[in-house]
């Protein structure tokens, strides 16, 4: 529609298992499937939601509830993001609950060393799809460029330490670079450029002095936001895929 020279396609690991999926959560959904010709759509238009809605799939756990004064909560929360296996330990002695027990939602199972059945059918629809955009963008002269965002638990030691015994993750059958490894692959047998966000946000990681995430949500802050773009500027820049400007002189 805008005849861009390039298309920059930011990807996070939970696009993996929606994209096999003709629902999102427990809603119906447009989607896209394989055919001899690259991907086709399908669930198009969308039909009426079910009556009686079904357990979602990839739904987040539930969230403790708050009970008593909203400043404990509020430091408990920190320092169990801040510090977890601090937390732990003062869980353990009695002061809260410790970590451990959370139920696991199916999107984070892309991290998964034997990926369960879902999640690899997610990544074989991913492959179409990312061929099949590699495809039409170069048929209209353009170039992709796909960036690869992590998660806060792949470029935060504490977030991860967080996410593994909240979840009690053992660390033989769980890698937080799996999803990075694997669209390599398929950057690799799709034809498109990669690009890894991880090491300049975990440049800007600070620990508890700030970094690249907001600290309950795993969403970038305007740090994240302006250290991906400079990253993505620079990649483009070093390989001349930025539309050469030419600044007009004052008469």
């Amino acid at each position: 529609k805008y005849s861009p020279q390039v298309v920059v396609l930011f990807f996070h690991y939970n696009d993996v298992l929606y994209n096999a999926l003709d629902r999102y959560y427990r809603l119906p959904k447009p989607h896209l499937v394989r055919s001899d010709t690259g991907v086709v759509l399908d669930n198009d238009p969308v039909p009426p939601p079910p009556t009686t809605l079904a357990p979602a799939a990839g739904a987040s756990p539930a969230r403790r509830s708050v009970q008593g004064s909203a400043a404990w909560y509020w430091l408990r929360e920190r320092l169990m993001v801040g510090a977890p296996r601090l937390f732990d330990r003062l869980g353990r002695l009695g002061l809260w609950d410790p970590l451990g027990g959370d139920g696991i939602s199916d999107e984070l199972l892309v991290y998964r060393r034997r990926p369960p059945p879902d999640i690899q059918a997610g990544w074989r629809m991913t492959d179409s799809i990312l061929a099949a955009l590699t495809r039409e963008v170069e048929s209209k002269g353009a170039r992709l460029l796909v960036a690869y965002v992590p998660s806060i638990m792949e470029v935060s030691e504490r977030a991860w330490d967080l996410t593994r015994m909240r979840y009690e993750l053992p660390p033989a059958a769980w890698n937080r670079e799996f999803v990075w490894r694997r669209l390599q692959k398929s950057a690799a047998d799709g034809g498109f450029a990669l690009l890894d966000l991880t090491p300049p946000l975990r440049h800007e990681d600070h620990g508890v002095f700030g970094g690249p995430y907001f600290v309950r949500d795993g969403h970038w802050n305007a740090v994240g936001h302006r250290v991906s773009a400079e990253a993505v500027r620079a990649w483009l820049s070093e390989r001349h895929w930025l539309p050469a400007c030419t600044e007009a002189k004052a008469p």
